[in-house]
Parts: C-alpha cells; structure tokens; sequence
C-alpha cells in the first residue's frame, strides 16, 4: 500500500513478556536484558517472595519414580513450601490453591499424586498436620513443636523464670519477651510446645477462662 493509505497502518506491538527465571526461555529479553516475571513467579514476586532457582527445573514437576531421586525431589518441595509460608507469615495451606503447584512459565503443574506425595512427607516429617478429615486445609509448622519447646524452656532457664507463673497471653505478646522465641508464636504451636513440655515435667499449665489467661509454671528438671 502506498504511504499514507489504510494498508500501510502499523501498530507497535511490544515484545511479549518473558520470564527472567532460569530455564524458563519463554521469549524475548526485555529492557536491557531484563527478562519479566512468568506468570507463577510475578504473582508470588508480587507478594515479595521470589521462589528459588530449583524451581525452574521441570523435572521437580514430575514425581520421579527411583526413590532415592524423589527423597530429594520431596525434600525440595518441603523446602519451597516452609519458605513460602514463612515468608508470608502463613500457618495454612489449601493443597487446591497453593499458587507454587503449577510453574506456568516452564509449562509444568504437579499431578495430584504429586501433590498428595509432597504433602504426605510434609506430614510424615513432622512439618505439616491436617486440620480436616477431609484433607482439604493443611496446617504447616515451620519448625517442629519440639524445637521451639526446647527454644522455649532454654529461655526460661536462662532468664530465671523457673518456679514463677506466667500467663499464656503474657509469654506470647508482653514485649518484655520480645527477644524470645515465645513471642509472637503461632498460638496452635504455643499450645503444643508447653503441652510436650507438661509432658517432660519441665512445666505445668492452669487452665483460665480463655486460652490466653491460661497460667504456666516452669519447673526445674535433672539433666
């Protein structure tokens, strides 16, 4: 078409967006070589939580069948999913909506029996704990109960606190004990740590009226 005429109208249609993530290849680089955020990455980029490499390798998206190779290949799923959780400050997974199961810019999504192995060893490693019969919401633990128990009576040993009675709600959020490991826990862990530490004979709780007025006495033990 000659210039000028209908024909000879062009629109700019800039590159498409590509994924800055390795192994992804979707594309073009962007602006001075900056690739863009696929679309898994940019949704969690945009919550601040950026998944690590192994992520981009499409292999963690299929079980593997050697054993040896899916230890690891679970083991790598447990270490996004506590990471993601903890970052996001989250205790709770719904196995239907965790935006990290599908990698749209490597095309890969774990199949169920993925999903249901990667959260069966969540489970089986102490990390994880179901909140339903029906295996619709999962509790994720960061850390072990166990762990912050043992956190948890190391500080009370240190600061002198063994003999006195202190509230759950006072443990919990008092700022006198904001450098402990006490402070600001998950309640649901809280609970469980002072119960495995009533079970070790290393504290006693007094039920009050709400969970948070309960009363806990610490208690010397023989090493």
């Amino acid at each position: 078409p000659e210039p000028g005429s209908r024909g000879a109208a062009t629109s700019r249609v800039p590159p498409r967006a590509t994924c800055a993530n390795p192994g992804c290849g979707a594309g073009p680089q962007g602006e001075r070589g900056r690739g863009l955020p696929c679309a898994a990455a940019a949704m969690a980029a945009a919550q601040g939580y950026t998944p690590p490499d192994f992520y981009h390798f499409p292999p963690l998206f299929t079980l593997q069948p050697v054993r040896a190779t899916q230890e690891k290949q679970l083991a790598l799923w447990k270490e996004l999913i506590l990471q993601f959780h903890l970052h996001h400050n989250q205790y709770t997974l719904v196995p239907t909506e965790f935006p990290l199961f599908a990698n749209a810019a490597i095309n890969r999504r774990l199949s169920p029996e993925g999903v249901t192995a990667v959260l069966a060893f969540l489970v089986s490693e102490g990390n994880a704990e179901w909140e339903d019969d029906a295996h619709t919401r999962l509790r994720i633990l960061w850390r072990k109960p166990e762990e912050f128990a043992g956190e948890m009576y190391t500080y009370v040993v240190r600061n002198d606190m063994l003999g006195n009675v202190y509230t759950v709600y006072e443990l919990h959020s008092s700022d006198e004990y904001a450098d402990s490991a006490m402070h600001g826990m998950d309640p649901y862990i809280f609970s469980k740590a002072l119960q495995l530490l009533e079970e070790q004979g290393k504290c006693r709780v007094f039920k009050g009226s709400t969970a948070d007025e309960d009363g806990v006495k610490f208690f010397a033990v023989d090493a």
